[in-house]
C-alpha cells in the first residue's frame, strides 16, 4: 500500500510542482531544492535505501524516476536549457 501511496504523492508532488515553476512562483534552483526535501521523505516511507525492501519498492521508485524525468524534459523544452544541462 505505501508503494501505491508513493505514487500518488509523486503525481500531485510533481504536477504541482510543475505549475509553480511555471507561474514563476518558484525557481529553478527552488525546484531542487524541493526534490532534495521530496525524496528524503520518500525514502523515510519506502526505506527504499534498504536492500531487502528493493523488490517491494521497485514500481514505485520506476514511476518516480519515469515521472522526475519528464519534468526535467519539460523544464528544458520551456526554460531554453538542454535536459543535460536542467
Amino acid at each position: 500500500m505505501k508503494e501505491s501511496i508513493a505514487q500518488t504523492m509523486t503525481k500531485y508532488f510533481y504536477k504541482n510542482l510543475a505549475e509553480r515553476v511555471h507561474n514563476g512562483s518558484v525557481t529553478l534552483q527552488d525546484a531542487f531544492y524541493l526534490i532534495n526535501t521530496f525524496e528524503g521523505a520518500l525514502n523515510r516511507h519506502l526505506e527504499y535505501s534498504e536492500e531487502g525492501r528493493l523488490e517491494y519498492t521497485n514500481d514505485a521508485l520506476g514511476f518516480y524516476i519515469e515521472t522526475q524525468n519528464k519534468f526535467f524534459e519539460l523544464g528544458a523544452e520551456r526554460s531554453g536549457m538542454t535536459y543535460e544541462e536542467i
